[in-house]
């Protein structure tokens, strides 16, 4: 599989506008170190007070530079909506007086939210109630610029522990069964951006148990990856790291597993990454992740001290989503990897546009066990993908000069097995490049519509059920 795609470097913005991810993550800047409030000064060219900071994290611009609106302005780039329509990245606004940042409801029945405003003395986040807003003037708004995001691989909510309310991490609940078992905002030790969580259970016993949980919704039968970075404790086995199934009542079923540092190593000096995956049985609906930190091994073993946990992820494991870009040069680029996927968008989307997923593999079958493997073409940036083992050999012997061999991208079936689904791959005769696609839709359109274009080889691989 020959996938073009040109390496740039730089951040790219859509040509739609800012996305949501992306409003969030400049609000957040000025969260993690938090901006004097001044109607008169600046800080990274925006004004910073009220609406200098909502100028700020849509990225506001007039005549190509940066440019902060006022709460009496801001209507001329906004356009009110309705409490319904709230989108994390919208704002409340009370005209010619205050602008808030909307972030997410807090709770299901959106009575209150999470806001990141610009309000003396400096940037700060705070829950608000929604109906009070209302009362004293505010209303709903939506930037003209503004598009959703893609939806994110990771299925778990505030997963570097940033979005703070009420003392909590958003979307996620506290238990502590020890005596002295509590919860803080790491601000020491990140393993990423500017916050971590930090659990301490002082207990001497294995049932004594700090936990910070959070629900999410799952898909029956499909298998889950789960993941942590934690540093610390004093007895690595009470960092612990559990996922547990429930059905549609909320009762907790058959399935659910967990993993302690002791096999990741997990110590005092360098985060360590805890890792476990499980499939979602029949009756499953939700699952609760919990990091917990548990006392002492035995009762007279080490207390678990204190651990720094950040970074969780949670995501599909299969079937697992191939995504799929088109490159303005009439090529496209494939990958399987959420991150890579989410690195692309961030600083590529000028180059490459997003379509979507194009097919999916079931890692679980025991059919789809051939590796495709990944090439990375040092002249040009493009990719080669290869379910041929005897391809990958001569490409190796022959093309080293040109091609670097990255591993598998990921298993594939090789062989028309029953219920299989086929990849066909189709060659590109103006830039030498391949498309691969597993529509049967698709392939009929490019033969009949794309003929001077594109040549049909056959079936690259197959996607086994």
């Amino acid at each position: 599989m020959l996938v073009a795609v040109v390496l740039l470097g730089g951040m790219a913005s859509s040509a739609l506008g800012i996305t949501r991810d992306q409003v969030l993550a400049r609000a957040q800047t000025w969260i993690d170190h938090p901006v004097p409030y001044s109607q008169a000064k600046y800080y990274a060219n925006y004004r910073t007070d009220c609406s200098g900071y909502v100028s700020m994290c849509w990225n506001a611009t007039s005549g190509g530079s940066a440019f902060s609106w006022s709460t009496a302005t801001m209507h001329a780039v906004a356009y009110p909506i309705t409490a319904g329509q709230l989108k994390p990245g919208d704002v409340m606004l009370w005209a010619g007086h205050h602008v808030r940042l909307f972030v997410g409801w807090v709770d299901s029945s959106h009575t209150r939210y999470v806001a990141y405003e610009q309000t003396p003395p400096q940037t700060k986040s705070d829950v608000k109630v929604f109906a009070d807003d209302l009362s004293d003037g505010y209303l709903p708004y939506r930037y003209n610029g503004i598009t959703d995001s893609i939806p994110s691989w990771n299925l778990y909510s505030n997963d570097t522990f940033d979005i703070w309310s009420d003392g909590l991490p958003m979307w996620c609940a506290f238990t502590g069964t020890g005596t002295g078992t509590k919860y803080s905002q790491a601000t020491d030790v990140p393993h990423s951006s500017c916050f971590a969580l930090r659990l301490v259970n002082p207990g001497t016993t294995a049932t004594s148990t700090a936990d910070m949980k959070q629900t999410v919704p799952v898909t029956p039968g499909y298998l889950y990856g789960l993941s942590v970075w934690a540093r610390g404790p004093a007895a690595p086995g009470a960092a612990q790291m559990h996922l547990q199934f429930l059905d549609a009542s909320g009762h907790a079923v058959a399935g659910g597993c967990g993993v302690d540092g002791t096999s990741a190593g997990v110590n005092a000096t360098t985060f360590k990454r805890l890792m476990l995956s499980a499939t979602a049985p029949p009756t499953a609906t939700q699952a609760i992740v919990y990091l917990r930190l548990t006392g002492g091994t035995s009762s007279a073993g080490p207390a678990g001290g204190q651990v720094v946990f950040d970074d969780v992820a949670l995501w599909v494991a299969s079937p697992l989503p191939v995504y799929r870009f088109y490159n303005k040069n009439g090529s496209h680029f494939y990958t399987a990897s959420g991150t890579e996927r989410d690195s692309v968008i961030e600083s590529l989307s000028s180059t490459l546009k997003y379509e979507g997923v194009c097919y999916a593999v079931r890692v679980t079958s025991p059919s789809n066990d051939h590796p495709l493997y990944r090439f990375y073409n040092k002249k040009n940036g493009t990719h080669f993908y290869t379910a041929s083992a005897a391809e990958k050999a001569s490409i190796i012997a022959h093309l080293s000069g040109t091609y670097r061999l990255d591993g598998p991208a990921y298993n594939v079936c090789v062989t028309p097995v029953a219920g299989a689904t086929p990849v066909y791959r189709f060659y590109n005769k103006k830039n030498g490049t391949h498309f691969y696609t597993a529509s049967e839709a698709e392939k009929a359109n490019t033969l009949a519509k794309f003929a001077s274009t594109y040549t049909l080889d056959g079936v690259a691989f197959y996607l086994a059920p």
